[in-house]
């Protein structure tokens, strides 16, 4: 038990002198390859602390220590030391015996400046790379690279080229990120977390890219400043966390967000501030919400997908007629109970229209039947000389507009009274032609009967879903 307890102790006191002496065997042998790589260069205090950060798999802070000088907008005010070649980063990532030397926390550095592009085009990097508050004053080309993670917080670039890259992990652009220029992500994959918050850009390109999980930010989407035709993503989340957690003596490195959730106004305010327009982003939100159980919300999306069609679309009247009149009235076919108000309205309304009809005398029996000699008791309004016979359907305001608007069915009503065209004042004569209030009725019964046929048919198709769009 002694002997065990004694090699433990020497364990615990040889570990940490081991790791020193890897960490100072790696740094001392990444200066020797960077020597022969770049055997011109005259390496500076600033890329030696680099190399012994990136050996020990530490964080290397170019920041100014009284804080006053560390915005990356003010970046050409840096001192010298603070400045970095792009190619040493470059190679850092790509040269295959160096990224050996580089540990699992992969490159980490804050506050620095880089002058000239950092071209990673093509690359495969197997480490993160990490860069908070630093100046990238060439931009960033990682045009079909293939990274394991990134994060560009409070960082300030000239643009961003990634079209095609892929990302194995997470891409964080946040906290104060700011691209003068493009941030173009065409055709990106990122398997986990795309994080925007507290972000901008002239342009954010996601067109044809595909996420794990989309978590931003509302201010962060700026109207015509980006664009998402075949943008993909299977989530959105509002508790993203960084899966990256980096401690040291007495300090904790940690992420956190702002937990407020984007509602679906906000949400749909972001699809219809897109660069240009495409029905397409409005489909994927409507498919990530119907999947998190939000079936109405996804209804709503795609009705205002609908709204924001119309007022793109330059084709055919037909379309428009859909778009503007008929489309409306079902909510495009996604609420189509929606034209049970209107058809309600119509009802009520012709109700009312038909009912004074009748008391004034503009409504008569069709059928000459309708009439006997004897008294029944039944007088029809201004027609007082002839009687009703007690068997022929007596007049109901209520059952002959729904009977003359709703199609295919039969209350006795619609097929055994008609406004006469030939009754009430006279309001207009032209050329021995007169136009009476009955005639005016007649009309509106004729209009009636047309709405009927078209929103019940509307409100059938509507609810077999045949007419989504």
């Amino acid at each position: 038990m002694k002997i065990a307890a004694c090699l433990g102790l020497a364990l615990l006191v040889l570990l940490p002198h081991s790791r020193a002496e890897g960490a100072s065997s790696n740094e001392s042998k990444l200066r020797e390859l960077a020597l022969k790589k770049f055997p011109t260069f005259t390496f500076t205090e600033t890329e030696k602390k680099l190399f012994q950060a990136v050996a020990n798999g530490e964080l290397v802070d170019y920041s100014d220590e009284s804080g006053k000088n560390n915005n990356p907008k003010d970046a050409n005010q840096w001192d010298e030391k603070r400045v970095i070649k792009a190619e040493l980063i470059a190679w850092l990532c790509t040269d295959k015996k160096a990224s050996e030397m580089v540990t699992h926390q992969g490159l980490w550095i804050k506050g620095a400046r880089i002058d000239t592009e950092l071209n990673l085009e093509f690359s495969v990097i197997p480490f993160p790379l990490r860069f908070e508050k630093c100046a990238f004053r060439g931009g960033i080309n990682l045009r079909y690279a293939e990274i394991q993670y990134m994060e560009l917080s409070g960082t300030r670039t000239n643009y961003i080229d990634g079209g095609g890259l892929k990302v194995k992990d997470s891409l964080y652009l946040r906290k104060g990120f700011y691209s003068d220029g493009k941030v173009r992500l065409y055709g990106a994959t990122i398997d986990k977390y795309f994080v925007w918050t507290d972000a901008y850009s002239s342009m954010l390109d996601l067109r044809s890219a595909s996420v794990g999980t989309l978590y931003d930010q509302a201010k962060s989407w700026l109207p015509k400043q980006y664009e998402l035709h075949g943008f993909i993503y299977k989530a959105i989340d509002k508790k993203a966390e960084t899966a990256f957690e980096k401690k040291k003596p007495g300090k904790k490195y940690s992420i956190f967000f702002d937990k407020k959730e984007i509602g679906l106004k906000r949400r749909i305010e972001w699809l219809g501030g897109q660069l240009n327009f495409s029905s397409q982003p409005y489909e994927q939100l409507a498919e990530v919400f119907r999947k998190s159980g939000k079936v109405e919300d996804a209804k709503e999306i795609l009705i205002a997908k609908n709204k924001d069609l119309r007022k793109h679309n330059k084709s055919t009247w037909s379309k428009k007629y859909w778009y503007y009149v008929l489309g409306p009235m079902i909510g495009y076919g996604y609420r189509p109970l929606n034209a049970l108000w209107i058809l309600g309205a119509f009802i009520a309304f012709g109700m009312i229209l038909f009912g004074i009809g009748y008391q004034k005398g503009l409504i008569t029996p069709q059928r000459g039947s309708a009439y006997i000699q004897r008294h029944t008791g039944i007088v029809i309004p201004f027609d007082n000389d002839r009687q009703l016979s007690d068997i022929y359907p007596k007049f109901n305001f209520l059952m002959y507009s729904f009977d003359a608007f709703v199609p295919l069915i039969d209350l006795h009503q619609a097929k055994y009274w008609l406004p006469n065209a030939n009754r009430g004042p006279e309001l207009l004569n032209i050329s021995g032609f007169g136009l009476h209030t009955g005639g005016l009725l007649r009309f509106y019964l004729w209009i009636h009967i047309i709405m009927g046929w078209l929103l019940t048919t509307l409100l059938i198709v509507g609810l077999s879903g045949l007419i989504r769009t």
